[in-house]
């Protein structure tokens, strides 16, 4: 028996699963961003989510044989280092064999299954990882809000918006229509309120990421405005394959997917974008979206660990009892 678990900075999703691909226990816990939470917060909250899918499954945690686990902030060796001193304490039976990622990765294998090719990640932060034919990983991005100010992410698309608010209640303007509904959003009632709204916050960056939906509504309805800052944050998010391409070999690969991950691209408009610009990149470039969520991607990682086969077979099974489990 399998664990497989894809932690981000608001929950951690859980999956106990069998080398054919049959989901026997599904939960979603607490945050796992090594990052922000520090290793031991996150092992305690894995441990919980582990519990709750033993119960749920009715089974020892002795039976599980293998556990992958793809972790949000998990972005050098020290932070690998740590957590893998703290990890042993899930497994008292100290017979798993468990390995523990980046959660990008997840997000590229949900695409790619375990194969050569590349994930752009656009979330509340964004972020570009790739493997190639010779087994060379890189990553793009993924430092942050402050350091790189995350370009393409909901963050940037809902800092653009802010930022465009400000300029005009400092000049003196009344506000326009997308001002008006990210206040009303907010629910403010003059521009400078806004700003306690982002920093009163438990997380402003993710409450600056909120203000990309109504960018977002904006555009489905025609603003102007809205609609060139979703294309704007569409195009800096592509700069993160070019940053890669150079360094990477795919010779040899008539296609190359580049999975199209995270909650910005549920923006018609921003996912269009993309996929215009990585089609314009030419052969072999193919830009996808992913036939599992995630957390498929770390079962994908498991049966790697296990050294199986993944099999078409399988991750369908997966993506039906998954969704059976779910229900």
């Amino acid at each position: 028996m399998f664990w497989v678990a894809d932690g981000g900075g608001t929950k951690t999703e859980g999956v106990l699963v069998d080398a054919a691909g049959t989901v026997l226990a599904h939960s979603v816990g607490g945050p796992c961003n090594l990052t922000a939470l520090g290793a031991e917060t996150c092992a305690a909250n894995l441990d919980a989510l582990l519990t709750t899918l033993c119960e749920s499954a009715q089974v020892e945690r002795n039976r599980i044989t293998h556990a992958f686990l793809a972790l949000g902030g998990l972005d050098t060796e020290q932070d690998r280092l740590e957590f893998n001193a703290v990890i042993p304490s899930l497994f008292p039976q100290q017979t798993t064999e468990w390995q523990v990622e980046n959660d990008v990765l997840a997000a590229l294998y949900s695409g790619t299954l375990g194969k050569p090719g590349m994930v752009l990640l656009a979330g509340t932060g964004s972020m570009a990882m790739a493997l190639d034919i010779r087994g060379k990983l890189l990553r793009s991005g993924g430092w942050g809000s402050l350091v790189g100010r995350d370009p393409g992410s909901a963050f940037y698309v809902g800092q653009m918006l802010l930022a465009h608010v400000m300029r005009e209640y400092d000049k003196g303007h009344e506000p326009d229509a997308l001002a008006r509904m990210v206040m009303a959003q907010a629910g403010v009632e003059t521009p400078h309120q806004l700003i306690d709204w982002v920093e009163g916050a438990v997380s402003p960056t993710g409450q600056v990421a909120q203000a990309a939906k109504t960018v977002d509504a904006a555009a489905v309805q025609g603003n102007e405005l809205a609609e060139q800052i979703l294309v704007k944050a569409a195009k800096t998010m592509v700069e993160h394959f070019w940053m890669l391409v150079p360094q990477l070999d795919y010779s040899g690969m008539d296609e190359v997917p580049v999975v199209l991950a995270g909650g910005m691209f549920k923006s018609a408009l921003y996912k269009e974008t993309v996929q215009q610009l990585i089609l314009a990149a030419g052969k072999p470039w193919r830009a996808v979206v992913p036939a599992v969520p995630p957390v498929g991607g770390s079962f994908v990682g498991v049966l790697q660990l296990a050294g199986l086969p993944v099999t078409g077979e399988v991750m369908k099974r997966f993506a039906q009892t998954l969704a059976q489990v779910k229900q």
